[in-house]
């Protein structure tokens, strides 16, 4: 509630502050933004490239890209790769993700051989990211910043 002063008369009148309502998916989207998950999001759909099960959350700590991620980096890596029912790998799920990871790595370090197409997929993703914060823009009605995760990758070698 909030005191204004009327002007007719001299006692001050109290009006109700009506509260924002938030949706509980637009709190998760929010939440999903301002840790910067779009980013993760996209890293661990390419770690998932031909494998049958998600990249489970015990997997991607695992994984390098985890071990050279910062702290924010790592809190988006696990968000996305919540569940509620953790799997055990399949071994041929288990070498694909090793694969990839190895390979991620090396783009990161200058070292990539090959494979356009899983090095257009990396560096798209700054580009992918921009596009959901545009959809979020013109959807949500309460906006809020997305931190510039993994910038150590997109680093045009």
């Amino acid at each position: 509630m909030s005191s204004v002063e009327n002007p007719i008369i001299s006692e001050p009148t109290v009006e109700p502050v009506t509260p924002v309502f938030i949706r509980p998916e637009d709190e998760y989207r929010r939440t999903w933004i301002q840790s910067g998950c779009d980013y993760g999001y996209f890293l661990v759909m390419f770690l998932q490239e031909g494998r049958r099960l998600d990249v489970q959350p015990k997997e991607i700590t695992e994984t390098q890209l985890y071990l050279r991620s910062n702290e924010t980096e790592r809190k988006a890596l696990e968000l996305v790769c919540q569940t509620v029912s953790p799997k055990e790998p399949s071994p041929e799920d288990a070498r694909r993700l090793l694969e990839l990871d190895q390979w991620l790595m090396e783009m990161a370090d200058g070292r990539s051989l090959g494979h356009a197409n899983w090095r257009l997929a990396i560096l798209s993703i700054p580009e992918k990211v921009a596009e959901r914060q545009h959809f979020d823009r013109m959807t949500f009605p309460v906006n809020c910043d997305s931190p510039i995760l993994f910038s150590w990758l997109w680093k045009r070698r």
